[in-house]
């Protein structure tokens, strides 16, 4: 181990030798090219010292180039590399002079160095199954299996129809327990932050994080064709990329103004729902 760690710190010496020794965080230098040795996907959050201070990096390293989704992306990706962090220039350098230096490229990769903020949502991109048509049979068998659990379940499943991706949250309350959730937002693009909350308590719920085509929305339903007349109209609820809204009315000279704000999706607002 001994023999390791000094022929470790003499590679990193040779690639590095613009930066002073002493500045460097031996140990996490080996989390990090352990990471980028990695014949397994990782997903890992390293707490670097430098020059006194403590800087967090994000390492999203994604060696089978499997289809990654999570909170910070908007679509998915097969990117090898994700690295994010806000470290200053000397640091960052060294980062992407490693990279180059294992990977032998920067090609499929992707820094975020400067401004960066790997501790909010980068921890929930992960490997993802994303069917490629609407009667696929993997997302059909989870859907069966969430609508007919005897416990709660909170499942995201993933669609890839006409060149568009979707995330499709399935929720089933057997128990038919109540949850909340607050989230905060502006009413102007510049004005003071605002909370709203919502509460749902029903049995079955489909929510799309943005409008998918109809013939989707059938597909979804379809696993919940054998409900009763009382559950289907009381104890559903389908959201195909709907925003909770928030309305606010005021009272002027003998007329009244309602104003709506759109919060945020139903998609994103259940997602704490456990």
């Amino acid at each position: 181990m001994k023999r390791i760690f000094i022929v470790l710190a003499v590679f990193i010496f040779s690639i590095f030798s613009s930066v002073e020794v002493q500045a460097l965080d031996l140990e996490k230098d080996q989390q990090i090219i352990s990471a980028l040795t990695s014949d397994e996907f990782v997903n890992e959050l390293i707490n670097y010292q430098f020059e006194g201070k403590n800087y967090p990096i994000r390492i999203i390293y994604n060696p089978k180039k499997q289809m990654l989704w999570g909170k910070k992306l908007s679509s998915p990706t097969s990117l090898s590399l994700i690295m994010i962090a806000d470290v200053p220039i000397p640091l960052a350098r060294r980062l992407e002079d490693l990279v180059l230096e294992i990977l032998g490229s920067y090609e499929d990769s992707h820094f975020g160095l400067k401004d960066g903020k790997p501790k909010v949502g980068w921890n929930s991109v992960q490997p993802v199954y994303i069917a490629e048509s609407i009667d696929d049979p993997i997302n059909d068998e989870i859907i069966d299996s969430t609508f007919n659990s005897a416990t709660f379940i909170n499942k995201v499943i993933y669609y890839h129809v006409d060149k568009e991706y979707y995330r499709v949250r399935l929720l089933h309350n057997p128990e038919m327990r109540s949850f909340s959730e607050t989230k905060t937002f502006q009413r102007e693009s510049k004005g003071p932050s605002e909370s709203y909350t919502i509460t749902w308590n029903k049995k079955y719920a489909i929510l799309v994080d943005k409008e998918s085509p109809q013939k989707l929305i059938d597909r979804l339903q379809a696993s919940l064709n054998h409900l009763s007349y009382w559950n289907w109209y009381f104890n559903f609820t389908l959201e195909n990329g709907s925003y909770v809204t928030y309305e606010e009315k005021i009272s002027g000279y003998n007329s009244t103004t309602t104003i709506t704000y759109f919060p945020d999706t139903w998609f994103n607002y259940t997602e704490s729902f456990f």
